[in-house]
C-alpha cells in the first residue's frame, strides 16, 4: 500500500497539509494517497516479521519482556533507520549514514528494477547496486547512503527513491532526513561506586568536539505509603493526591542541565505497577502535563530540561496490598560535582566520523542512584548531550 501510494490527490493536485493548505511532506501525509488497484500488484514489497519489529523496539529503547527475560537479550537490536520499512528516514544524520533494505518480488515473473532518486535538498543519495534482478518469490538486499552536503542542521528535508521495471511496477519510498551536528546516545548507564563507560559520538562536521561533565548528583528519595484502589483510578486531566497517589514538587532553577522523576522495580515487591505523571506548575498553580511513564511495572521515568516548578504524581496502579512507593527525583546543576569526568576534553571531529568520550565516576555512595549530563560542543556552541545514570 505504501510503495504504490501517490503524492497527488484524486484531482491530480499535490496533497495539502491541513489547515495551512501548503503541500504536505512525508511527516504529514505518510507515503501519500492509497492507490488500491495498484496495491494488488506492487511488484516488490518490504517484508518484516515479528523479530524485526522487536529489534526495532530495542533500537528505540523500548525493552519488552517475555517470561521475565528482556526480549532484547534474545533478538538483539537494529538502528531504527534500518528497520525494513518502505520509508527511508533518519532523524539524526551526522554527516553520512547507510541504510539497508530487503525487497521481495511478489509477482509471478522475474523483475529487473532500476532506481530513480529524488535527493532531499542539501543531501546526496547513492543506491547500491544500480540494478536489482529479483526472481519471483525471491528477495534482494540493497543499500542507500545519504550524505549531507549543504543541508541546515536540525531541519527536515524530503525526497524519494523509486524502483521501476519494464512491466510497469513503480515501487516508491519516501525519504525524510534531518541533519544534526552530532549523533550521540540519549542516555548511557553505569554501575558501581567507581567505574567508566564509553560514549560513542558520530560527528557531522569537521573541526573540534569538546566534552564537559555536569554532575553526578544523587537522587532525593521520597517515601509514599500508598494503597492500590480498584474503584478510583488516577485521572490525568484532573491530577490529585489520594490513597493510591502521592506527589512531589520540584523546582528546577534556570541553567539546570536536566531534572528527572523516577521509580524502580528494585525498590518494590515483584508485581508492583506504578504510573508516573509529571506536570509543569503555572504561576496560578495550574498544572499542565509535560510527560508520563505508565508501563506495566514499577520501572518508570520522566526527564525534563526546562526550568520551572514541576509536580510529579506517583500512582500505585497495581500491588498486592499497601506499599511504600519510593519516588526518586534529581536536578542536575551546571558544572562537575567532583565525582565525574569526561575525557578527552577536546578532540578532532570529521564529517561522518566516530569519536569516543569516556565518562568516569568515582567516590559514589553504595546503594544510591546518580544522574549527570555530558555536553558536547564544537568550540563555540552546544552540539549534543547524553544523560548518564549510575547505580552505585
Amino acid at each position: 500500500i505504501m510503495t504504490t501510494a501517490g503524492v497527488r490527490d484524486n484531482e491530480g493536485e499535490p496533497i495539502p497539509d491541513e489547515p495551512d493548505g501548503l503541500d504536505a511532506n512525508p511527516l504529514e501525509m505518510g507515503a501519500g494517497q492509497v492507490a488500491a488497484d495498484e496495491a494488488f500488484d506492487p511488484g516488490l514489497v518490504y517484508d518484516a516479521g515479528t523479530t524485526q519489529w522487536l529489534q526495532y523496539s530495542c533500537g528505540i529503547g523500548v525493552h519488552l519482556t517475555s517470561g521475565g527475560q528482556d526480549v532484547c537479550d534474545i533478538v538483539g537490536t537494529v538502528d531504527p533507520s534500518d528497520y525494513n520499512s518502505p520509508s527511508l528516514s533518519v532523524g539524526d544524520l551526522a554527516g553520512k549514514q547507510t541504510l539497508t533494505r530487503t525487497v521481495t518480488n511478489v509477482s509471478r515473473l522475474p523483475g529487473v528494477y532500476v532506481p530513480t532518486v529524488q535527493a532531499p535538498p542539501g543531501f546526496k543519495v547513492d543506491v547500491s547496486p544500480k540494478l536489482l534482478i529479483v526472481n519471483a518469490g525471491k528477495s534482494k538486499t540493497f543499500k542507500v547512503t545519504i550524505t549531507r552536503t549543504s543541508a541546515a542542521f536540525d531541519e527536515w528535508s524530503f525526497g524519494s527513491l523509486r524502483w521501476r521495471d519494464p512491466l510497469g511496477h513503480d515501487v516508491r519510498s519516501p525519504i525524510a532526513v534531518r541533519a544534526v551536528p552530532t549523533a550521540a546516545p540519549a542516555e548511557v548507564t553505569g554501575t558501581g561506586t567507581s567505574g567508566s563507560t564509553p560514549v560513542r559520538v558520530i560527528t557531522g562536521y569537521a573541526g573540534t568536539l569538546t566534552a564537559e561533565a555536569n554532575g553526578l548528583v544523587p537522587s532525593t528519595v521520597t517515601p509514599m505509603a500508598l494503597t492500590p484502589l480498584d474503584d478510583s483510578p488516577f485521572t490525568p486531566n484532573a491530577p490529585a493526591v489520594g490513597a493510591d497517589t502521592g506527589s512531589v514538587t520540584v523546582t528546577v532553577p534556570e541553567g539546570s542541565k536536566a531534572a528527572r522523576f523516577a521509580s524502580f522495580d528494585a525498590d518494590h515487591p515483584a508485581g508492583t505497577d506504578i504510573d508516573l505523571f509529571v506536570y509543569a506548575q503555572g504561576p496560578g498553580g495550574e498544572l499542565t502535563q509535560v510527560g508520563n511513564s505508565a508501563g506495566g511495572t514499577a520501572e518508570e521515568s520522566v526527564t525534563v530540561t526546562e526550568p520551572g516548578t514541576y509536580v510529579a504524581f506517583f500512582n500505585l496502579f497495581g500491588a498486592a496490598g499497601p506499599t511504600e512507593v519510593r519516588a526518586h527525583t534529581w536536578v542536575v546543576p551546571p558544572g562537575a560535582a567532583g565525582n565525574l569526568t569526561a575525557t578527552p576534553a577536546s578532540q578532532p571531529s570529521t564529517v561522518g566520523g566516530v569519536v569516543t568520550v569516556t565518562a568516569a565516576w568515582t567516590g559514589l555512595t553504595a546503594g544510591q542512584r546518580y544522574l549527570g549530563v555530558l555536553e558536547f560542543g564544537d568550540g563555540a556552541q552546544l552540539v549534543g548531550r547524553t544523560v548518564l545514570a549510575v547505580t552505585a
